[in-house]
Formats: C-alpha cells, structure tokens, sequence
C-alpha cells in the first residue's frame, strides 16, 4: 500500500495525495513489487534498498548513495502479547522522504493521523522526530514486559505453574529481542550526531544529542529487565523444586504412616503360631496398636513439619 501525505508546516494540516509533490512523505506498507520498481525508477533509488526494509532479519544502518541517505532501524512491533521487533527503512531524499515497512507501525500511524506535530518539508527534524517516536515506544513496551514480570512474581507466591515459567521465557525473550535493536539502533543514532550522513543545525544537534542519552536509557533499563527476568526465572524453578521436594516428603511420610498397619497385618497374616491368636478379641486389640501406631507417627511427621 502506497500513502502520500504533505503536511507544509507544524501547525498546518495534513493533506492525503494521489501523487508524489515536492516536500512530500511518502510510505510504503508491504508494497508490491510493482509499487517498489515504479519508485526505484522514478527517484533513482536502487530497488534492493527499498527490499532490505522489507526483510525481517535486516539489521540497522546507514549509508549515503547518490542522490538520497538511507536508513534502515529495527522499531517495535506488537503482536497481541508478544513485543517483536521489525525493521522500518527511512529514504532522505532532496524533495521528499520515503518510509518502507512490511507491517503497519504504530509509530508511524501516529503522524498520518496527526497526532504528533510535524512538517514533512523538514525532513531531517521529521527524521529526529521519528526516532523520538521509536525510542518512546521501545520504552513504553519495556515498561510493559516488566508489569508482566512483577504480576508473574506475585502469581508464584501463590501458585507456580509450569505454563508460567514458559509465559516468562517469552518474556524475556521479547526483552533480549527488543535489547538487541536497541542496540543496533544505538549505532545509526551515533552516526547520525556525528554528521557525516546529516548536516544538522545546532538545535537539530541537540535535539539528536538528547534522542541518543534516551536510547542509553532504554539500553539500561533492558539490561536490567533482561536480569529481573533471568532472577524471576531461577526464583520460579527454586520454588517448583522445592514444592516437589515438599510433596515427596509428604508422600514419604504417608506411605511410612501406611506401612505400620500393613507390617502388623502381614505378622497376624503368617501360617504359625502368634500371641493373642486364641484371644477371641484379637482383631480389636491389633486394630487398635495399628491405629495407636499410625496416630503417633502421623502426631511425630507433622511436629517434624513433614506433613
């Protein structure tokens, strides 16, 4: 899918086009390969740039061709539970700036539905502004994996299920995930304040400086997620052992419990000659040891904390 927007000023409005202008965005929803040709031809832009956005295993970059920068950064993608991540290539042309992604961004819906103050006519701060958007959002889901680590923490002071140790993996899956973009993204983000893509004016240059000291931020605080989880995990298996430990202890002590009335049963139960076996209450009376027997036992176990 091909949207055209032109927005001439931050506080103007946003116009939707049927075709390309000068200062215009354009972007690309899992375009077809028609789409990708007509715009590789009519800008000059190499049709595997535009393809390598499409690639979901793409790492981030960036790199200056002839005539136009391209940018390719990893951005989050959520899935109903699940934070994935997916690449979003970013094209800097003289007239325009192109967007390319495989699946619709959230990031980026935000601007075509004119939540977020923008001109497309400055595309280097619409640049900043994006990157602002992508750093918000991995923050925001980092945020979330851990609401999800501390709700998983308090359900196993309760009751700890194996579904929930599998649930915390793809958590901190998610988290290593979202760790490893931000890293990456972390290197274009440097790049780009170093100016050797982008001529950024001083305030362009600050903002960018403050983008980057986020993403650190985001870079810490994953770091961090990804040991809480990690901690949150030994803590689990701990507990299922020590529950089944437990258990055995209890199954243990029952059976030995059982064991009293079955040994005294299995005496009486011999082809010889027994005392009180000419005792017309004899079946009472055993009865009754086994059952004093079994009581006591069951009275020392549970002193003892076994049961």
């Amino acid at each position: 899918m091909k949207r055209i927007i032109f927005k001439k000023a931050e506080g103007g409005s946003l116009e939707n086009l049927s075709r390309a202008i000068k200062n215009c965005w354009i972007d690309l929803e899992n375009p077809s390969d028609t789409e990708i040709e007509e715009i590789a031809r009519k800008y000059g832009i190499e049709k595997e740039t535009l393809a390598d956005a499409l690639d979901e295993n793409e790492v981030p970059r960036i790199t200056k061709e002839k005539g136009y920068i391209s940018i390719i950064l990893r951005v989050v993608n959520r899935k109903g539970n699940k934070e994935s991540t997916t690449p979003l290539g970013i094209i800097l042309l003289k007239d325009c700036i192109i967007t390319v992604h495989s699946q619709t961004l959230e990031i980026l819906t935000n601007f075509f539905e004119d939540r977020i103050k923008f001109s497309t006519a400055k595309r280097t701060k619409l640049l900043l502004k994006i990157i602002r958007e992508i750093i918000a959002e991995f923050t925001k889901n980092l945020r979330c994996c851990e609401k999800k680590i501390r709700e998983l923490e308090k359900k196993f002071l309760k009751h700890a299920r194996n579904e929930d140790i599998v649930y915390l993996a793809s958590i901190k899956e998610d988290i290593l995930d979202m760790q490893n973009a931000i890293l990456e993204n972390n290197k274009v983000f440097e790049a780009i304040l170093k100016g050797h893509y982008l001529k950024l004016s001083k305030s362009e240059e600050e903002m960018m400086y403050n983008l980057l000291i986020d993403n650190r931020q985001c870079i810490t605080m994953a770091s961090f997620f990804v040991k809480v989880a990690a901690n949150t995990q030994n803590t689990f298996e701990w507990i299922i052992s020590n529950n089944f430990n437990i258990l055995m202890k209890r199954l243990t002590s029952i059976a030995a419990i059982l064991s009293l009335p079955v040994i005294i049963s299995g005496l009486y139960g011999m082809n010889v000659s027994l005392p009180l076996q000419e005792n017309a209450n004899a079946f009472w009376i055993l009865l009754s040891i086994s059952l004093a027997l079994s009581l006591t036992a069951t009275a020392v176990f549970k002193a003892k904390g076994w049961i």
